[in-house]
């Protein structure tokens, strides 16, 4: 019987694992109908402008996506990291405003992200509060702080070297593709 047992298990894994494949690949074949149809219907979208353009808008994606991986493949959830990202970007702003350095603005906004996740682990990890619930709730949280010290408002003015990290290039390429393939790299190795 407990043969058997084993046998339906691991033919039942299998199925599901079939399964799975074929989704995936009826996606990758849907994706390449979707450019193929899409290529046809404008000259304009097969081109290294488009694909360039596609790059730099989903590189911030890409890099949040990494990062959320590893939290969702170790069963987490964190709901937080938009608040995150907007609350570093805050304080990256406000201390190149103020006339710090690029590359110190940069790093202590990171520090800052890095401190609000640690928050977030020390809560979930530490105080075992359920991930959800803490990420919930510090979204919220990281939200409010980011609209009280702007007041709503966007901030702006900086220094040009900065925005040559978002808007500049190396050759075709923009900064934000080559960091979100740097960053995709070091997770593929690290998996």
């Amino acid at each position: 019987m407990k043969d058997r047992l084993k046998f339906l298990y691991n033919q039942n894994n299998k199925k599901e694992g079939m399964e799975k494949s074929f989704t995936q690949l009826l996606l990758f074949f849907v994706l390449i109908l979707l450019v193929i149809f899409l290529s046809i219907k404008s000259p304009f979208f097969f081109t290294w402008n488009n694909i360039r353009n596609i790059l730099d808008q989903t590189s911030l994606h890409l890099i949040l996506a990494i990062g959320m991986t590893f939290v969702i493949s170790s069963g987490g959830i964190d709901l937080s990291v938009g608040s995150v990202v907007a609350l570093s970007g805050i304080a990256i702003g406000l201390m190149l405003k103020s006339g710090m350095p690029i590359v110190i603005s940069s790093l202590l906004g990171i520090f800052v992200g890095g401190v609000l996740g640690l928050f977030n682990g020390i809560l979930i990890s530490g105080l075992k509060i359920a991930p959800f619930v803490v990420t919930i709730g510090s979204m919220s949280l990281y939200r409010g702080i980011s609209l009280v010290i702007t007041e709503g408002q966007p901030i702006y003015g900086f220094p040009v070297e900065f925005t040559y990290f978002g808007k500049g290039n190396f050759g075709e390429i923009n900064p934000p593709i080559v960091l979100a393939a740097i960053i995709v790299l070091t997770a593929f190795f690290l998996d």
